[in-house]
């Protein structure tokens, strides 16, 4: 099911969806085999994208970030 929902469909910024296209990350499934710390470290990507994120996915139960298996990773208001 993740795999079928696209990233131009979670409703990102620009920016956000085009630093995880860069980055070969095209739907959910893609998204949620790397963890937030992992994302921190794409290029061009800062604390409002990676909130952005945070904040979009949450719309999807279900999902979770790598390493984040008992928990959905985006359970606090904001990332650090």
């Amino acid at each position: 099911r993740l795999r079928s929902i696209k990233l131009y469909e979670i409703g990102l910024s620009l920016r956000a969806y085009k630093v995880l296209l860069q980055n070969n990350i095209e739907n959910l499934l893609d998204l949620s085999e790397y963890s937030l710390e992992e994302i921190s470290h794409f290029r061009n990507i800062g604390r409002k994208s990676i909130n952005d994120i945070c904040q979009n996915v949450k719309k999807y139960p279900g999902f979770s970030f790598k390493g984040d298996e008992k928990k959905t990773g985006t359970e606090g208001n904001d990332w650090r």
